[in-house]
């Protein structure tokens, strides 16, 4: 198995061996670009959810002042989550770069396993989304916006 890649470059792999398998796009590069876009999606959501799912939720309970940031209401957290999004994509193209010159890589990762992985890897992104939408509704509707 190739367990001296860690859980992340398995993923990117993976998804780099899907995209190489498909009709279109299908050139190193682009297939390479299209993985790194697809995992980027879904770290986001991972790593940017919680902490705007925390934000919310102290914002409207024990720490009211969080709500008078200097923002105005549209982009208050806005800002955040950009800046977090913006600091996640850099990350991954800065770590994930290297792998892209790996001659024939993606036929390590090629297996019906791997599909079923991707696929796993999208149904758990779009959950995760759904998820962190319904708690964000939760919260709005639990806890009142103090004035």
């Amino acid at each position: 198995m190739d367990r001296e890649y860690n859980v992340l470059v398995r993923m990117l792999l993976r998804h780099y061996a899907k995209n190489r398998r498909r009709s279109w796009r299908n050139r190193p590069h682009d297939a390479f670009l299209d993985a790194r876009i697809e995992m980027e999606g879904p770290l986001a959501v991972f790593i940017v959810g919680p902490l705007s799912l925390s934000y919310l939720f102290l914002s409207r309970t024990i720490m009211p002042w969080l709500t008078q940031i200097a923002f105005d209401r549209v982009t208050k957290g806005g800002v955040v989550v950009a800046l977090l999004s913006i600091a996640i994509f850099i990350g991954i193209d800065m770590s994930f770069g290297r792998y892209e010159s790996v001659a024939e890589m993606e036929t390590r990762f090629n297996s019906e396993s791997d599909i079923k992985w991707v696929n796993l890897y999208f149904v758990a992104g779009i959950c995760a989304l759904a998820a962190g939408l319904f708690a964000a509704h939760f919260i709005k509707v639990t806890f009142t916006a103090n004035p």
